[in-house]
C-alpha cells in the first residue's frame, strides 16, 4: 500500500502544469492596478493543487516583495546590468521559461512576446494603450505596434476583464473570439468585513478616487466634478491614490485651475491590501 501512495504522489507531481509568470510590472514603484492585480491573483493560483508556479522578474521587485516572497514557489530572478523591458519581455523571458522547464508563459500586463516556444497566456486589460489613449511616448507605441500587436495574435488564450473589453480587442487585433476568454477582476478578502474608524459626516464628506494621470483615467473630469461638490460642502476632502508622486504637483495645479485648494486634496502613498481597504471603508464615495 505504500509503494501504491508513493506512485500516485509520484504521478499526481508529474502532471501538474507548470506556469511561469512574468512578474516584471512590479518592479515600478507606483502602485498600479496591474500590480495589485498580478499579486491578489498569485495568492490565489498559489492555492491550485494542480498548477506548478515559476516567478520570473528581471529586477528586484519594488511592489510587492513581501506578498511574493511568502509564496512556495520557483523563484527565477535575472541581474542584468541596464536590461531594458523589451528585452526582458521578448528574448530573456522566453529562454528562462523553455530552461526552467514550463509548459506556458503567462504575461499579466497587456505585453506578451511575439514568438515562444511555450505557449503564451495574456492579461490584456483593453486595448486603450495599443490604440493611442493612454499616454505613452512615440517609441512605446512603435514598440507595442512591432512586437505587442504580434504577442497578442500569437497568445494561446487571451484573458480579459469584461465583455466590453473582449468585443474591443477582438475586432482591434482580428484575433479569433474563441481565445479570448472575459476573467473579472476579484477583489482581495482584505476588503471584506472592514469597519469604518470614523462615522461618514454631511459636513465632511470623503471622496477617494483611483487612478492615474493618464488622460484615458479622465483626472480632470473628476476635479471638475469636485469643484461642484465644493460648492455645497466646502469642508469635504479628496483623496487620490498617488500612484505616481512626481505627477502631485501637475495634479495640484489642475485642481487649482478647477477652484480647488490644495487643502482639500489628500494623496495616499502605495498602500498595502489592508491600508487600502480601510481608506475604501472610510471614505462616503
Amino acid at each position: 500500500m505504500e509503494k501504491a501512495d508513493d506512485g500516485e504522489d509520484e504521478l499526481s507531481s508529474c502532471s501538474k502544469v507548470k506556469i511561469g509568470f512574468d512578474l516584471s510590472p512590479l518592479n515600478d514603484e507606483a502602485t498600479f492596478g496591474v500590480c495589485r492585480y498580478a499579486i491578489n491573483l498569485l495568492q490565489a493560483l498559489v492555492k491550485a493543487n494542480d498548477l506548478d508556479i515559476c516567478l520570473f522578474y528581471p529586477w528586484s521587485l519594488k511592489i510587492g516583495h513581501e506578498e511574493m516572497s511568502k509564496l512556495d514557489v520557483q523563484h527565477v530572478q535575472l541581474q542584468l546590468r541596464l536590461l531594458g523591458t523589451r528585452w526582458w519581455e521578448q528574448l530573456f523571458l522566453p529562454i528562462l521559461a523553455v530552461r526552467s522547464g514550463c509548459d506556458a508563459i503567462h504575461s499579466l500586463a497587456n505585453v506578451a512576446p511575439a514568438l515562444s516556444a511555450r505557449p503564451t497566456i495574456l492579461t490584456l486589460h483593453d486595448v486603450i494603450t495599443y490604440a493611442g489613449g493612454a499616454n505613452v511616448s512615440p517609441s512605446v507605441m512603435n514598440y507595442l505596434r512591432m512586437y505587442g500587436t504580434r504577442g497578442v495574435r500569437n497568445a494561446a488564450a487571451v484573458i480579459t476583464v469584461s465583455e466590453y473589453s473582449r468585443r474591443e480587442i477582438v475586432n482591434f487585433f482580428h484575433i479569433e473570439d474563441s481565445k479570448v476568454y472575459v476573467v473579472p477582476n476579484g477583489v482581495s478578502q482584505a476588503f471584506f468585513s472592514v469597519a469604518r474608524n470614523r462615522h461618514s459626516s454631511e459636513e465632511s464628506p470623503t471622496v477617494l478616487a483611483c487612478g492615474s494621470f493618464a488622460p484615458n483615467k479622465n483626472l480632470r473630469v473628476t476635479l471638475l466634478a469636485f469643484a461642484h461638490v465644493l460648492q455645497r460642502y466646502p469642508a469635504a476632502k479628496l483623496q487620490l491614490f498617488s500612484i505616481a508622486p512626481s505627477t502631485e504637483p501637475q495634479i495640484e495645479a489642475m485642481a487649482s485651475d478647477a477652484g480647488i485648494r490644495a487643502s482639500s486634496l489628500r494623496f495616499v502613498h502605495a498602500p498595502n491590501d489592508l491600508s487600502m481597504s480601510q481608506i475604501f471603508a472610510d471614505a462616503d464615495l
